[in-house]
């Protein structure tokens, strides 16, 4: 059961690879030497040579845009030079220039976000952040900002992640565990998590029905205007099952 770029779990993929190995080792493919011409349209856009140093080419990516591509139907051709047996896989992926994305949730999947900005309130020397939602989208350089992710769920999903995009040139704080937030609750992590350049990511193993809160806390750097694009809940190996929040416009002064 193929899932986009992969099959149903890792476990599977690693037992095609394996399959398509066994194969080609047994039919003496691998001894062989090939050269592929990949062309959209008639255009020529890369040559890929097989041989027994590269077996295996790839992932190979091949990106292009108008007027190579053409509205309605697209030609990708791949041509060898002789008659040696080759397999590949091919997907495609998109993105387009679509400004005031909006939410949309499914049934059983939905995801809501909201900035607050964190201002430290000093009492008999201890500091406790004051969370406060951030009004009119606008933040000032250098405030702390607060997200608040919440993911409900009507069934127990396995292998899920959440995925959120930074503004350009904000900064994720790392380390807030001695951070004390209002109204963030002390927790012991049931997820594992990545902080990326533009994004910072929560995978679950598996998540129960109901309604999971998650929080991270990012500090803005440079002033300017910044799209920033919506946080996404998705299935691992059924991407297709997904949600998404509302783009935001974010205004950061001096």
């Amino acid at each position: 059961q193929r899932e986009g770029a992969t099959w149903k779990s890792t476990r599977d993929t690693a037992a095609v690879v394996f399959a398509f190995t066994n194969y080609a080792l047994k039919n003496g493919v691998t001894d062989m030497e090939t050269t592929i011409n990949l062309m959209l349209n008639n255009r020529a856009k890369a040559n890929i040579i097989i041989n027994k140093e590269t077996p295996v080419a790839g992932p190979f990516s091949v990106g292009f845009a108008s007027p190579e591509a053409q509205k309605g139907p697209n030609i990708l051709l791949l041509q060898k030079n002789n008659n040696m047996e080759v397999t590949y896989s091919i997907y495609a992926s998109y993105y387009t220039a679509q400004e005031d994305i909006t939410a949309q949730n499914m049934d059983d999947l939905s995801v809501k976000r909201e900035y607050m900005r964190l201002d430290p309130v000093k009492d008999n020397g201890v500091i406790t952040y004051k969370s406060t939602p951030v009004k009119d989208n606008s933040l000032k350089s250098g405030d702390m900002v607060l997200v608040k992710l919440e993911i409900s769920l009507k069934n127990t999903q396995d292998f899920l992640m959440l995925e959120d995009y930074l503004p350009a040139s904000s900064q994720v704080i790392e380390k807030t565990g001695a951070m004390k937030i209002e109204g963030v609750p002390a927790e012991v992590p049931d997820y594992h998590r990545e902080n990326h350049d533009e994004k910072t990511i929560f995978f679950w193993t598996s998540l129960p029905a109901g309604t999971k809160t998650v929080y991270y806390v990012y500090r803005t750097t440079v002033a300017g205007e910044f799209h920033v694009m919506p946080a996404q809940a998705s299935l691992m190996y059924f991407p297709e099952k997904k949600a998404n929040t509302d783009e935001l416009l974010i205004k950061v002064s001096e």
